[in-house]
């Protein structure tokens, strides 16, 4: 390796993704599919191998929709590609962003 950061081409005007990479990953899921995403991010995460320091959700009474965010670290573009493709898998999830 030469001692420069992992990163990848992204689409928006040739800006990289440098890795290690800081964001909270936020989510939209479906309440009646999944009414607690929860232990299904904190498994997806953990199989994905990306450390998580916060979860929070919040769903209003009576609403279709709820919101669930992670802040993680993700220190390859293989990590993200990975965590991403489980975390769309779980039960009612809507977008993934």
């Amino acid at each position: 390796m030469s001692g420069e950061p992992e990163s990848c081409p992204a689409p928006f005007g040739g800006a990289k993704v440098e890795y290690p990479v800081r964001f909270d990953l936020r989510m939209i899921y479906i309440i009646a599919e999944n009414p607690d995403p929860e232990p299904g991010l904190r498994a997806a995460l953990a199989g994905a191998g990306v450390p998580c320091s916060l979860i929070q959700a919040t769903a209003k009474p009576g609403a279709k929709y709820g919101r669930i965010g992670a802040r993680i670290v993700v220190d390859s573009k293989a990590r993200m590609e990975a965590l991403y493709t489980a975390v769309a898998a779980l039960p009612g999830m809507k977008a993934v962003i």
